[in-house]
């Protein structure tokens, strides 16, 4: 497994994430107990993976886009409300940084 950098940006209702990895393939987002993403895809022969409890409870019902510089997400929060960080435990606190380009 190989490191990226995850952006993300929200509002009190979605969060918007951006993992820069190139020509993806076999894309897998799951979510668990309500706020652990697991995620995991192919990139240019490497295998990525994360899986993290995020800061509140989301739904399930993610949105995907894939092109060919990046994935992005969308997650629903399960409840309007503005979160202080993304990750719940910061064990991946260092991969993590804020997307300005959307920044509201």
């Amino acid at each position: 497994t190989t490191s990226f950098k995850i952006s993300n940006t929200q509002t009190y209702e979605q969060i918007f994430l951006k993992l820069s990895l190139t020509n993806s393939t076999n894309i897998n987002i799951h979510i668990t107990n309500t706020n652990t993403l697991n995620f995991s895809c192919n990139s240019n022969n490497n295998k990525y993976e994360f899986n993290f409890e995020l800061f509140s409870s989301v739904n399930n019902d993610q949105i995907v886009n894939n092109n060919d510089r990046e994935i992005n997400i969308i997650l629903n929060k399960r409840n309007q409300e503005w979160w202080n960080k993304l990750e719940l435990t910061n064990n991946y606190k260092q991969y993590i940084n804020v997307n300005w380009d959307k920044w509201y």
